[in-house]
């Protein structure tokens, strides 16, 4: 069952069969999810999670929210996805648990220190995928992408 936070990303999944389960403060209810829980989550609670989306905001409950614990927590070695804040996730835990298999791998958009360091290990790992920090475009995307160049 994927461990997602209700933002943006398990609104879409339930239509692939795939069960959700949302995070917020609250865990109160949004549509599109099974289940929610609230950010103050127990292990046992996410351990058999397949996916991990992250899309939570940068709050002083966030920052470093991804960190060893919640790591070690997983028994299925999930993907890792995170589109959400760069502090959110503690990427040395990061780095630890994808070098112990406690994550299968990991898509990345953003990071805690944005450019990722040319030196990270991040970008020679083979089971990590490094994506442009973008979320998509928009009608007048290159006009506002190139204006500082003109």
């Amino acid at each position: 069952m994927p461990f997602t936070t209700p933002e943006r990303s398990g609104q879409k999944l339930p239509i692939f069969g795939i069960k959700t389960i949302g995070i917020n403060t609250s865990g109160h209810t949004v549509p599109g999810f099974d289940h929610f829980l609230p950010t103050q989550i127990s292990s046992k609670q996410i351990q058999s999670a397949k996916f991990i989306v992250n899309t939570m905001p940068l709050t002083s409950k966030t920052s470093r929210y991804f960190n060893q614990d919640v790591f070690t927590a997983f028994t299925n070695q999930p993907i890792f996805i995170n589109a959400g804040r760069g502090p959110s996730v503690d990427t040395d835990a990061l780095k630890t648990a994808l070098k112990n298999h406690q994550l299968s791998g990991a898509v990345l958009n953003v990071f805690d220190q944005e450019l990722l360091d040319k030196e990270s290990i991040l970008w020679d790992m083979p089971n990590v995928l490094i994506t442009p920090h973008i979320s998509g475009g928009f009608s007048t995307y290159n006009e506002a992408a190139f204006f500082n160049f003109l």
